[in-house]
């Protein structure tokens, strides 16, 4: 019940270790305020967004790149970055709440048919904690540095894709639903998360190409 009033999908409600987690902190959570504001608290464990790149760190560099660390000064990830053929792959090692270690992959950007495309599936446990944001920022950077030419960002969003909740990316259901409340398609490619990473960025632009039930394409230009 607490996860479900949380609003967290499916998978999330699902998992064994969260649910004695939950349970063992019941009244913790209720005096946070509820789920999600416990789970980014210190009682919650969640990450914080202080991130700590390592010594000697360019945006050139590969390997062990970052850590993400806690008010206390604990290591709660570590962030690798590998680079091959054009593709720059990330990886997150990190500490569950409630103790076990996990890996996430495949956080990869690469520039195809000149613009730089990102693949991004983030658990619910990781969402809102910044690891999305460090990896979008470095890719773009890693771009530059290596004078690697592109015109932009493309945003390519899935609607039937069996790898997300319920087939669908984030940024397809938030552009949808920006659609519905009657945003122009610019607007509404700006209310997506990678809409509101690009224009941070300096791509202000946004060409909408594809819209359908299936997919999204969008253009963000400087």
């Amino acid at each position: 019940k607490v996860l479900n009033d949380a609003g967290v999908d499916d998978v999330l409600r699902r998992n064994l270790d969260e649910l004695e987690l939950v349970g063992k902190n019941i009244d913790e959570i209720k005096k946070a305020g509820g789920y999600k504001a416990w789970k980014i608290s210190n009682a919650g464990g969640g990450l914080r967004n202080t991130i700590k790149y390592v010594d000697n760190y360019k945006v050139t560099s590969t390997g062990r790149i970052a850590e993400f660390v806690s008010e206390s000064g604990d290591v709660l990830g570590t962030l690798f970055k590998q680079s091959k053929n054009g593709k720059v792959s990330y990886s997150f090692k990190y500490k569950t709440s409630s103790g076990n270690v996990k890996t996430l992959n495949k956080l990869e950007a690469e520039i195809y048919d000149d613009f730089i495309e990102f693949d991004f599936n983030v658990p619910s446990e990781l969402k809102g904690q910044g690891i999305s944001s460090v990896v979008f920022d470095d890719a773009i950077k890693y771009y530059d540095a290596k004078n690697l030419p592109y015109k932009g960002i493309r945003g390519r969003w899935e609607g039937a894709d069996p790898k997300y909740t319920d087939g669908i990316s984030d940024n397809f259901k938030a552009y949808k639903e920006a659609r519905k409340a009657n945003k122009t398609e610019t607007e509404a490619a700006f209310e997506t998360w990678t809409g509101k990473q690009a224009n941070k960025a300096g791509f202000t632009k946004a060409t909408v190409t594809t819209d359908d039930d299936i997919l999204i394409l969008v253009e963000f230009i400087k």
